[in-house]
């Protein structure tokens, strides 16, 4: 049991190694026994490996497991690989969110992102919630209240939402990656429209946010968000931004805004 809390803590092989464990003392065979204590052992001299190599090591239980396939059960064997096969699926799905996580948000969780988590679906419900409740919400737009939102929570809760970073660029405050942000969900999609000589992307929601993903506290800051600046145009809120000590001390050099700028907001 200790082997398996102990395990709970980590993705290293350890993991695999409990579950093989536990595989053999249902068997209540000394055979089949050791054909796990041998690959336990194999894993436990390899546990300190980097996280990713766990998905070779799992990979060979399962070779080891199907070689072995003879000396067990029909529902001994289904219940082995079936939790060998659900570890590996597991972290493939891992290996892909971290990738994803990575290639969207530039800076970890610190000073540079408002002390917000990383989430693609926390961000992905804020930009839904933002497309259910705002007219016309083209990429300029999106871009202005994404910060509002994020230096508004920050100024009331101590900590922004969508783990974006931002800097201070022609047309106003700017997510960091905006392009990569704005076609990564499936539920958020881009229309192009022209209005007069000017052609860009307007985003478009096809479905609801998730409301529970929020606490009373953020829903108060999107709600003051969305009421807002619901009716402006990309013009109107690119031009208050402007205005902002936010925009006016980095835009020189587009550099990083920093959080602390949040309690000096004038818009909101």
């Amino acid at each position: 049991m200790s082997l398996y809390l102990l395990s709970l803590h980590t993705h290293t092989p350890l993991v695999i190694t409990y579950y093989f464990l536990e595989a053999a003392v249902w068997t209540e065979s000394v055979a089949k026994l050791q054909i796990f204590v041998d690959f336990g052992a194999e894993f436990g001299r390899n546990m300190l490996q980097e996280v990713a190599n766990c998905q070779f090591f799992c990979r060979r239980c399962q070779k080891v497991v199907e070689s072995s396939k003879n000396e067990l059960s029909v529902s001994e064997y289904e219940k082995i690989i079936s939790k060998v096969q659900a570890i590996i699926a597991s972290r493939e799905t891992y290996k892909m969110e971290q990738y994803e996580t990575r290639r969207i948000f530039t800076t970890p969780r610190g000073a540079d992102n408002g002390y917000a988590q990383l989430s693609l679906n926390r961000l992905k419900d804020i930009m839904l919630y933002i497309l259910n409740k705002c007219d016309d919400v083209w990429c300029t737009k999106m871009n202005n209240l994404l910060f509002y939102t994020d230096f508004l929570s920050y100024r009331e809760r101590g900590m922004a939402m969508s783990g974006l970073s931002y800097r201070a660029i022609d047309f106003g405050p700017v997510p960091e990656r905006w392009d990569r942000v704005y076609s990564e969900f499936p539920e958020v999609r881009q229309e192009l429209r022209q209005v007069g000589d000017f052609v860009g992307s307007v985003l478009i929601a096809s479905t609801e946010p998730d409301y529970t993903m929020f606490t009373d506290a953020e829903l108060k800051v999107l709600d003051s968000i969305c009421t807002h600046f619901s009716k402006m145009s990309s013009r109107e809120i690119s031009r208050i931004s402007h205005d902002e000590k936010a925009w006016l001390d980095y835009y020189d050099k587009h550099e990083r805004i920093p959080f602390d700028e949040a309690f000096f907001l004038n818009a909101i």
